[in-house]
This record gives C-alpha cells, structure tokens and sequence, in this order.
C-alpha cells in the first residue's frame, strides 16, 4: 500500500516523497508503482511523458533515514503489529523534527496503543487509506485522545491534497469502516463454507453495486491481514465479528 500513498501524495498532491523501507527491493516496487501508473496515462495520452518524469522525481527513497529530517509529516505503513508500530514511532521521533507529524495506516490497530510510548503523543495520528490507494476516495482519520487539534487539521488538509475525502472517526477498534466491513466479508467466507461459488459470490455484490466482490477485496487486502484485523475486532465487539 506504501507505493500507492506514495502516488497520491506526489501526484495528485503535488508534493515531494520520501520513501523508507528495510531493502532497495521495496523501494524499487514503490516507484515501479507510481511509474506504471503514470506510464498507462501517458498511453492513453492523458498526460505527456515528460509531465510523467516531473511527478516521478518528486519521488525518492532511502533504507535508512536520510533526507527525514526536515518531513513535516511521516505515513507509516507496515505490518499489522504493534511492538513494530511502536518501533516506528520511536525511530520517527529520534530521525525527524520536533515538528514531524506521525500518521498511522494501521486498519485496526488502537491509535492510542501505538502512541502509548510517543515522546509527543499529540502528534501522532491514525490515517487508514483503502486498497487500492489511487481509486478508492475515502481515508479515516483517527485522533487518539491526546493528539493535538493542530495534528488533526494538518492531516486532514494533506488527505484533501492526496485528493481524499477524509472523515475524522473515533480510535475503538476497526474505526468505522472495517467495523462495517468484517461482517460482510465474514458473511462472504460462511457462504463459501455452505458451498456457494467464488465468483457467484462476486458478481452478485459487484452486480448490486460494489467496486470488487467480497472475496476478491479479501484478496486485494490480504488473507493475512485480515487474521491480524479479526482478532482485533472479536476481542472488542465480541464472536459476531
């Protein structure tokens, strides 16, 4: 998902990227990211390639910390883990500026968890995007009860430039959105379970109205993040979810 947040932040928001990630290997995948998607716009002739080349140098990559040092505000996107989340935090605030802003992508996660160690708590924020980043218009923004009203309005006006519609939701387990979308999938998976068909059950929700089916989003988003979100979800609302 980083490679995507790093598009519509570049992109469509007109602003400089820096990408961190543990090996070339991801930063590379993060680029190509943003390349094949400029490059199937300059096919289509919707822009010219060297519009394409001025986005693509707005972004940059690092396995270190380099060129952080002066972020106003820093997406993290890693695993569904909080100790790593919390690691994040930590070295966020040791590379960056008293200022730096720490937004979360956790899709479950409690904000407040992930800050429970923070230097300075009232910058730390949650901002859960959708897969794929580049079509889905939603993201949450999630507040944690320290963060700051400064924070808040920062990140709310960096989702509006990413070209998002953000809403600013409570930090209780599953936010808004996946509160709503655990039950549907987990309706999806009994129906496979009594029988029903992968693509019966698709084309039915996409036949209603839905983007992708149930089964295939599970895929998108990743079987195995959605067994780190469950147990999330169960411990808080209970075996419904």
């Amino acid at each position: 998902m980083g490679g995507g947040i790093a598009w519509v932040t570049a992109c469509k928001g007109g602003l400089p990227v820096r990408i961190k990630d543990i090996n070339t290997q991801g930063i590379n995948h993060a680029l190509k990211y943003s390349w094949d998607l400029l490059e199937t716009k300059v096919r289509r002739r919707h822009i010219k390639a060297s519009e394409r080349d001025k986005q693509l140098a707005l972004i940059s990559g690092s396995t270190d910390y380099r060129g952080f040092s002066h972020r106003d505000l820093v997406i993290e996107a890693v695993f569904e883990d909080l100790p790593l989340k919390q690691q994040m935090v930590a070295e966020v605030e040791q590379n960056c500026a008293a200022h730096t802003i720490f937004a979360s992508n956790t899709s479950s996660l409690p904000i407040g968890d992930i800050a429970a160690n923070a230097a300075r708590p009232e910058q730390v924020i949650g901002l859960h995007f959708f897969s794929p980043v580049e079509k889905m218009p939603l993201v949450e923004v999630i507040p944690h009860a320290s963060t700051s009203a400064q924070t808040i309005a920062t990140t709310v006006k960096l989702a509006k430039k990413q070209g998002k519609t953000p809403i600013v939701v409570s930090d209780k387990a599953g936010f808004y959105v996946n509160r709503i979308l655990a039950p549907y999938i987990n309706e999806a998976i009994r129906m496979l379970t009594e029988g029903e068909r992968v693509e019966h059950i698709d084309a039915a929700l996409v036949k209603f109205g839905f983007p992708v089916g149930p089964i295939q989003l599970l895929d998108e988003v990743g079987i195995d993040t959605g067994t780190k979100i469950i147990p999330v979800l169960e411990a808080a609302y209970g075996e419904r979810f």
